[in-house]
């Protein structure tokens, strides 16, 4: 009896370790679902179509491209335990967590640049007084974060434009120091499509098509503002009538318009005269019948006594 009970306890105890040598342990760790949920007897393979498992009962619903990607992409080993659920786990945070955590307040998982990306960002620049409009709405971030940094951002024109500023040359912006506050003249529209508010001098007529560097030779600030200060050559060249030794005013509007050089003469400048010295002997601020008109008058009449009569010079009115 002693030498069976003996072979017995041997039998019994060599089972023993046979069954806990060969016990298979769950690769996946310590998750409760049954292999066959996944797994089937022809292949380890998973056909995740007709699998049954339901990845809702894990707390991480699958949606979107959650639902494509491959389980290997987020399960990377192939323990299945405690994985990771924020953004941050499996996606690397290129704003080097300067952004926040939150991932989901700009993306979604349908894809990184979705329309809610565009919305929040829209709103973001908005609330932080850099409303994205025309072409600024339509860049990649990168090309203003540089380097993906997004907070801290410089906001002015010439942070971003400065090589756009140095590279005008009709007008050169930086000979004239053209102020570098840009978005006096361009809009986030067109570049091409400047404008300035020209209220302090109207630019009517020929002024109008005359390239500002004509008037701004040395630059855009100081520049005169009076007819005489840009047409002195004009002025001083003249000569029917010279002005200058004639002491005619530099007053160029008196006579002149914006339309041309022609002088706005209130009296009919063809009368039969050649020279403006003819009715103006002494100046051309004032004028003389007389001097070539005799009076048939019983009295000699004034110049203002001839122009009430004769408003437009024919002989009779």
């Amino acid at each position: 009896m002693g030498n069976k009970l003996r072979l017995s306890l041997f039998l019994l105890l060599c089972g023993i370790s046979f069954s806990l040598q060969t016990k298979t342990q769950n690769p996946h760790g310590n998750i409760k679902t049954p292999c066959a949920v996944c797994h089937t007897s022809d292949s380890w393979q998973i056909d995740t179509q007709k699998s049954p498992f339901k990845h809702d009962e894990t707390g991480f619903r699958l949606t979107h491209a959650h639902k494509k990607a491959p389980c290997a992409a987020c399960h990377r080993s192939s323990s299945f335990y405690k994985v990771g659920t924020r953004c941050a786990d499996c996606h690397q945070d290129v704003h080097k967590g300067k952004m926040g955590v939150a991932c989901e307040t700009c993306h979604d998982n349908d894809r990184w640049a979705s329309q809610k990306i565009q919305r929040n960002m829209i709103q973001s620049h908005q609330e932080a007084g850099f409303p994205l409009v025309g072409v600024h709405a339509r860049i990649e971030c990168s090309q203003c974060h540089a380097n993906n940094q997004y907070r801290g951002t410089r906001s002015t024109c010439y942070d971003c434009h400065a090589k756009d500023y140095l590279a005008t040359s009709a007008p050169n912006h930086g000979s004239l120091n053209i102020e570098k506050n840009c978005n006096k003249c361009h809009t986030a529209l067109s570049w091409l499509k400047a404008f300035f508010s020209h209220n302090s001098f109207p630019l009517t007529g020929t002024h109008k098509s005359t390239p500002c560097s004509a008037c701004h030779i040395s630059g855009y600030s100081g520049t005169p503002n009076t007819c005489y200060g840009c047409h002195s050559a004009d002025y001083n060249n003249t000569t029917n009538p010279k002005h200058a030794s004639s002491g005619i005013n530099t007053s160029c509007e008196s006579c002149h318009s914006t339309t041309g050089w022609s002088v706005n003469h209130t009296f009919p400048i063809n009368h039969k005269r050649s020279s403006c010295n003819d009715c103006h002997p002494s100046n051309y601020t004032t004028y003389s019948c007389l001097s070539c008109h005799n009076s048939s008058h019983t009295r000699s009449p004034s110049n203002a006594d001839c122009m009430r009569c004769h408003p437009d010079g024919r002989k009779h009115d």
